[in-house]
C-alpha cells in the first residue's frame, strides 16, 4: 500500500476531496497531516476501509471505452485511435496533476491559516499578559505613592508633635523658673525681715536690761 494526497483519494474513490476533508478533520478516516507544509497523506488500505475498492483508470482502458463506443467498421485508422487515446489520458493526467497542486495550494493555505489563527491567539494571550503587568505596575506604583504620601504626612504630624510638646517644655521650664525666681525672692525678702526683727528685739532686750540696771 501507497501514501496519496486528497486529490488522488478523491480521484481513486470517486469522491469529493471536500467529502474527504471532512471525512479527515472527524476522524472517520485516517491520514497524516505534513506539519511542514500541511498537506494531508493518506494509505490507500485506509481508502479501501473506508469507501471499498478503489477506481484504477489506465490507457488501456480508455481506448477500449473508445472502441466500445465504435460498432461495426471505422474508417478511422488505429493509430489515429492511439493517439487520441493517449493525448486524453495525458489531458486526464495533467488535469489531475493542476487539481492535486490546487488541493496542495488549498491545504497548504488551510495549514497557514491555522498557524496564523495560532500565532493570533498567543499574541493575543501575550497582549493581555502585558497590559495585566502593566496593570499591575500602574497599581504598584500608585500604591508607593500613596503610601509614600502617608509617610511623608505621619512624619509631618510626628514633627508637629514634637514641636508642640518641645513649646509646651519651654513654657513648662520657664514658669518653673519664674515661680522659682519668686520664691528665691520671697525667701531672700522673709529671711531679711527676719533678721530685722530679730535685731529689733534684740535692740529692746538690752534697753531693757540697761534700764533695769539704772533703776
Amino acid at each position: 500500500m501507497s501514501l496519496v494526497s486528497v486529490a488522488e483519494a478523491s480521484r481513486l474513490t470517486g469522491k469529493s476531496r471536500n467529502t474527504i476533508k471532512n471525512h479527515l478533520r472527524t476522524g472517520d478516516l485516517s491520514g497524516t497531516k505534513n506539519l511542514e507544509n500541511g498537506i494531508w497523506e493518506i494509505d490507500t488500505s485506509e481508502l479501501i476501509r473506508k469507501y471499498g475498492e478503489l477506481k484504477i483508470r489506465g490507457a488501456d482502458d480508455t481506448v477500449n471505452g473508445d472502441q466500445a463506443g465504435h460498432s461495426g467498421p471505422s474508417s478511422i485508422p488505429d493509430d489515429l485511435i492511439s493517439e487520441v487515446a493517449t493525448l486524453r489520458e495525458r489531458l486526464r493526467q495533467e488535469a489531475e496533476r493542476r487539481n492535486e497542486l490546487e488541493d496542495r495550494y488549498n491545504e497548504q493555505v488551510d495549514f497557514f491559516k491555522e498557524q496564523i489563527a495560532v500565532k493570533d491567539k498567543q499574541l493575543s494571550a501575550s497582549m493581555t499578559q502585558i497590559e495585566d503587568h502593566r496593570d499591575r505596575r500602574a497599581k504598584t506604583e500608585d500604591r508607593a505613592v500613596t503610601e509614600k504620601n502617608e509617610i511623608a504626612a505621619e512624619r509631618d504630624r510626628l514633627k508637629n508633635i514634637a514641636a508642640s510638646q518641645h513649646r509646651k517644655l519651654k513654657e513648662q521650664t520657664r514658669t518653673h523658673r519664674n515661680e522659682l525666681d519668686n520664691a528665691t525672692t520671697i525667701r531672700a525678702l522673709f529671711a531679711k525681715w527676719f533678721s530685722s526683727d530679730v535685731s529689733n528685739v534684740s535692740r529692746a532686750s538690752a534697753s531693757e536690761k540697761s534700764q533695769s540696771k539704772t533703776a
